[in-house]
């Protein structure tokens, strides 16, 4: 196991800005290495330029026309020794969640930043063995890994620094490893977010098509229905109630009055009055039911009890019960017009 610091780590693509400035295409080109050390020098001529923060190469690129003031982070971490062992600066990095730690040497002056990338690198491959002690007293590793992507390197990724490359131990790219990873996690996330897309979307159409068959199934059942309604209600008028008629004139007037209320309920026969009473209480006694049917034909108490042969004062109770068995409870609302509504539904 090497004992690694903050120096073997040091970023070769540190640049130092003024805080009003943009960063240069050349860097913005180089935007996975470089990290910007911003500082304000307004008052250069009065004291030294002050340290403001970090700004990562990638976010400058993502906004080229933004000046470094705008880019800098709301929460800056704290410096970081020049001897520090790369295993606090990896801690560090995760804790704080951040891409770059300044470095400071022994005088408190900052000389550099070590970047996730390189720590993770060197952590990798130092901690087994493939760094020799010459090669961790250089003072700058640079962009530590990089692929062969031209003949001459071997098989294997490279370490690169200045004009000479050699394979990594094992022929792993250890800096591209946890971005690979990441890469490809997200890949898969993309497919997987268009294949639910395409689902989706599928089952969309899938349901619009149920709608219109099920609107148009309904509006068959209308007409089915007004239909059905217009020949029961021409029936009636027709056979029904002239013979109701005739009947009447032989009868007593106290049938007569059975008789009319037989040709008013045989009208409103299609009525779903029954029905909706039945769901609004369905304690509701047989008389009680008959009695809500005259009730929103508009009879009155004593017109009701004529025709039943009861008292009025049997209606009015009747009438009571019916009000609280429906739960209207307020002593405004008019039971005629709630009759009418509920059939009308």
């Amino acid at each position: 196991m090497i004992n690694l610091t903050a120096r073997d780590a040091l970023s070769e693509y540190f640049t130092r800005v003024p805080v009003d400035s943009r960063a240069p295409l050349r860097d913005i080109a180089r935007r996975n290495e470089t990290v910007f050390a911003v500082f304000d020098e307004s008052d250069g001529s009065h004291g030294p330029a002050i340290f403001l923060g970090l700004v990562e190469g990638r976010r400058a690129a993502l906004y080229p026309q933004r000046i470094f003031a705008d880019l800098l982070p709301r929460s800056q971490p704290d410096p970081l020794a020049l001897d520090a062992p790369l295993e606090q600066a990896q801690r560090r990095l995760l804790e704080e969640a951040a891409y770059a730690l300044p470095v400071l040497d022994v005088s408190g002056e900052l000389i550099g930043a070590v970047t996730r990338d390189i720590v993770l690198t060197l952590l990798h491959y130092g901690s087994r063995g493939s760094c020799s002690p010459s090669e961790r007293q250089m003072p700058r590793i640079g962009s530590a890994v990089t692929r062969a992507t031209t003949a001459g390197f071997g098989d294997g990724p490279v370490v690169s620094r200045g004009n000479t490359a050699r394979p990594l131990a094992g022929g792993r790219d250890v800096v591209s490893d946890p971005l690979r990873r990441e890469r490809v996690a997200h890949q898969k996330t993309k497919q997987e977010l268009k294949r639910v897309r395409a689902e989706l979307a599928t089952e969309r159409q899938v349901a619009v098509r149920k709608t219109a068959a099920l609107d148009e199934l309904l509006n068959q059942l209308r007409s089915v229905k007004v239909e059905f309604e217009a020949r029961v209600a021409a029936n009636i008028e027709l056979v029904a109630n002239p013979i109701i008629e005739q009947i009447a004139t032989h009868v007593s007037s106290a049938d007569r009055h059975h008789l009319r209320a037989l040709s008013q309920c045989l009208g409103t026969i299609c009525s779903e009055l029954g029905v909706r009473l039945r769901q609004a209480s369905p304690c509701l006694a047989p008389r009680e039911v008959e009695i809500c049917t005259m009730i929103r034909d508009g009879l009155t108490s004593k017109e009701i009890a004529h025709t039943l042969c009861l008292s009025p004062r049997t209606i009015e109770t009747h009438r009571r019960n019916i009000r609280k068995k429906l739960g209207i409870t307020r002593t405004g609302s008019h039971l005629t017009s709630y009759l009418r509504t509920l059939d009308t539904w």
